[in-house]
């Protein structure tokens, strides 16, 4: 069994971004005895039921997450952010944050603003350090947050894990 599991997967409900398909996914992580895998679409969990069924029926955990653009209010770029459920309460506020992102009325696309981020998490992991940050007041939650950004991979895209 591989110690190793993949946590940004796109499928075929990432548009223009995600080729496979669910049972792709399901299927390869059967094959390379990955023992959980994570569906991470671009700005929905569209596919995430069907995900779920498969991977639960292959012996395979499934883990729920999905990539959202970011916004600071200071800057015009957007960031991507990858989120992932830790809880079903994770889950539940992640839809709520994609929700959020779908009805801004002042983008083109799902986008959500730094500071509603905030407000609607309740705990932030980092693929660097695991840390539950729920009892901090919002100053030392910011500087928490603004340093995990600094773990940036690549200029456009921000690697954390939320909820």
């Amino acid at each position: 069994m591989s110690l190793y599991s993949h946590l940004r997967v796109s499928s075929e409900y990432s548009i223009s971004q995600g080729l496979l398909t669910v049972e792709q996914i399901v299927k390869n992580a059967v094959e390379k005895a990955v023992p959980s895998v994570a569906l991470t679409d671009r700005a929905n969990m569209f596919g995430l039921v069907k995900f779920f069924n498969k991977c639960e029926s292959s012996g395979i955990k499934p883990i729920s997450g999905c990539s959202i653009n970011v916004i600071f209010d200071d800057e015009d770029q957007s960031y991507e952010l990858l989120c992932l459920a830790k809880t079903n309460k994770g889950h539940k506020n992640l839809m709520k944050i994609i929700s959020n992102a779908h009805n801004n009325k002042f983008y083109s696309t799902p986008i959500i603003k730094f500071n509603d981020l905030i407000n609607l998490r309740m705990t932030l992991l980092s693929f660097q350090e695991v840390k539950e940050v729920t009892s901090l007041n919002i100053l030392e939650e910011i500087i928490f947050l603004m340093q995990t950004i600094l773990l940036i991979n690549s200029p456009n895209t921000l690697k954390m894990i939320l909820f």
